[in-house]
């Protein structure tokens, strides 16, 4: 059994303890159990998006060069390994001060890796993706949202034209995002952290494009989060009050309201249907004992959703409780746009009197709610 279906076989269990612990009806062993899920589900999510995000970069990746033989000046035979070829080249790169590919443009991955890097986040895969030219710093992003048809009598003129649409283009200038990485020279010629680059540099990105959906700031360099009151984005007019205490966090009446706003909402795809919440925040729900709500923490603890919605857990969702802080946010996501360049560019950098090599990541991206209205958040009162 390896290790994805053992992850899976404990989660099916401590769902199962879970569900025992509700029906026990005592409130620290729900916390417990509830707490054990929690941490089994995400560790079980991480181990998935990156088995996918491995098979993407196995996929784009070409093949190591073959081991070889050859005489050396001294007339020894010596076995020469592909990947030592590679470490060498760009030990030498860094030295001279260049990019690490042949034509001396950067350590470049392939565009598979860059949307699999983008699907890879917990939100990623739920937002409008816009792919634009490296050169290009302003990409258009488009933002259709019709009206629903309504009937008319046969041969009828003079019909009038959907006024709900918007299809004007909006948009977003890319800013530049960069993650650096110091390696020693002694790891670039006695690893492979070279060939795992890619992957560790897209982690990074990956958990910065989640915190730009949530609580991206909307100046300077950040996107615009949905946690974040804005007319360019969510406005007020999409807080819903929570009817919980102050300083409590929303309880499940409060949960199961949103959920219900939002299955009202037309307009959106339902696939890109989500809640966000922190996991500090809805613990608190998850661990009451509420009369009446046991089905819907079963349906959590069972599915990750709540009426059917999936519920995200992210620790960039904001924690603060006091009157009037956002808790939680649920929307259909595919009206959140990333514009993206198509590429990871990454730089060697040689640090005068240092034997590390310092690997510099760039990604030009940017994002934003298209559809404010498509978006509601939970206000403590």
């Amino acid at each position: 059994m390896n290790k994805l279906a053992q992850m899976k076989e404990a989660l099916t269990a401590a769902i199962a303890e879970a569900r025992a612990a509700i029906d026990g009806g005592d409130k620290d062993t729900i916390q417990k159990a509830s707490a054990k899920v929690l941490d089994l589900r995400a560790n079980y999510e991480k181990l998935v998006e990156y088995r996918e995000l491995e098979d993407s970069i196995a996929k784009n990746v070409p093949v190591p060069p073959a081991d070889a033989e050859h005489v050396d000046e001294h007339g020894k035979v010596v076995r020469v390994s592909g990947w030592g070829e590679i470490r060498k080249l760009m030990v030498q790169a860094g030295t001279e001060k260049r990019a690490i590919t042949a034509n001396g443009a950067g350590y470049n991955t392939v565009p598979g890796i860059v949307r699999a890097l983008v699907d890879g986040a917990k939100l990623g895969g739920k937002i409008a993706r816009f792919f634009g030219a490296n050169a290009v710093t302003t990409v258009p992003v488009f933002a259709p949202h019709m009206a629903v048809p309504v009937g008319s009598a046969p041969g009828a003129t003079g019909t009038s034209s959907d006024s709900t649409a918007v299809l004007t283009g909006d948009p977003l200038t890319l800013k530049p995002w960069y993650s650096t990485l110091a390696i020693s020279m002694g790891a670039l010629l006695s690893t492979d952290i070279e060939g795992e680059l890619p992957a560790i540099f897209a982690e990074a990105f990956s958990a910065a494009i989640d915190k730009m959906i949530c609580v991206g700031a909307g100046s300077g360099s950040d996107g615009l989060g949905v946690f974040i009151a804005s007319s360019s984005g969510v406005p007020t007019g999409s807080d819903i009050s929570c009817t919980s205490s102050t300083g409590t966090g929303p309880n499940w009446a409060d949960y199961v309201g949103l959920a219900m706003t939002l299955l009202g909402l037309s307009g959106g795809p339902m696939d890109s249907l989500a809640i966000v919440v922190n996991p500090a925040v809805f613990a608190t729900a998850l661990g009451s004992a509420t009369e009446g709500y046991d089905p819907m923490k079963v349906e959590f603890l069972t599915k990750g959703t709540i009426l059917g919605i999936p519920v995200i857990l992210s620790s960039y969702a904001l924690t603060t409780l006091t009157t009037g802080s956002y808790v939680a946010v649920g929307g259909y996501f595919r009206h959140f746009a990333l514009a993206v360049a198509q590429e990871i560019t990454i730089d060697p950098i040689k640090t005068v009197g240092s034997d590390n090599i310092v690997f510099q990541a760039f990604m030009y991206m940017q994002g934003k709610p298209l559809i404010g209205s498509s978006f509601r958040r939970l206000k403590t009162v």
